[in-house]
């Protein structure tokens, strides 16, 4: 039997992931698939066939190494990480939450020192 990828040489392996039976020279030892899977591999993990390509980095990716964007768009796990980060950290909103939760704390804290509990209507006894 001849080897399935390159019709040339005699078939002495068969691939793990599709089944084909190649030639020596064809066959990835190391990972034990032919050549043509090893081409179809995703290019972040190296373990699952890729499903489609990164539009940002064009690179191959599996589903489990990518986000999905839209109804129609995977991205990889790596340009999605770089998408969504903040431009500025910490982001403003964050600030501004901090900043009046501490100012809750702070007037309790003093509150309660004094001896003069105050709760906010937010917060019943």
């Amino acid at each position: 039997m001849k080897c399935e990828v390159c019709s040339i040489n005699p078939a002495e392996k068969q691939c793990n992931q599709c089944g084909r039976r190649v030639c020596s020279k064809d066959y990835e030892v190391e990972k034990g698939i032919c050549r043509i899977c090893n081409e179809a591999l995703c290019k972040l993990c190296n373990e699952h066939l890729a499903i489609t390509t990164c539009p940002i980095c064009a690179r191959p990716i599996c589903a489990y190494c990518s986000r999905q964007v839209t109804v129609a768009i995977r991205i990889c796990r790596e340009c999605y990480m770089e998408y969504n980060k903040p431009k500025v950290w910490p982001p403003p909103r964050l600030v501004k939450q901090a900043e009046r939760v501490y100012k809750e704390l702070s007037s309790l804290t003093l509150s309660f020192i004094h001896g003069s509990i105050r709760f906010k209507s937010r917060y019943k006894v």
